[in-house]
């Protein structure tokens, strides 16, 4: 059998991101505090030469960001990641969801998000 390559490997790589990520949002009980988590950047545009992983979070409030903060060190522990979290508010202001195309991974895509790389 062959080796994984092009299109399908980079799905894969982005799958299995998605998939640590989801857990440890879900682990930490993020929906429950309404937050929502996309990737953006090299890690959608071009997974196999990705150095980061890029991720948004965007919650509810300055508050909720902070408790976000503390429990983010366990996830980043597994994955290299660089971290951007703001409110509904802040988002909106610099629309930043469509500019960077960023991808939903959580909460709303546990059951399936289609990536095509």
């Amino acid at each position: 059998m062959g080796r994984i390559s092009g299109k399908a490997e980079s799905a894969l790589i982005v799958h299995e991101i998605m998939s640590v990520l989801r857990v440890g949002a879900a682990g930490q009980g993020y929906s429950a505090q309404g937050a929502s988590w996309y990737l953006f950047g090299s890690v959608i545009s071009s997974p196999e030469a990705a150095q980061d992983i890029d991720l948004l979070i965007v919650c509810a409030s300055d508050e909720i960001a902070i408790r976000i903060r503390v429990g983010l060190p366990e996830i980043a522990s597994r994955l290299p990641l660089h971290t951007l979290i703001m409110t509904h508010e802040e988002e909106a202001e610099l629309d930043f969801i469509r500019g960077q195309k960023c991808v939903l991974i959580y909460p709303d895509c546990v059951k399936g998000c289609v990536f095509t790389a």
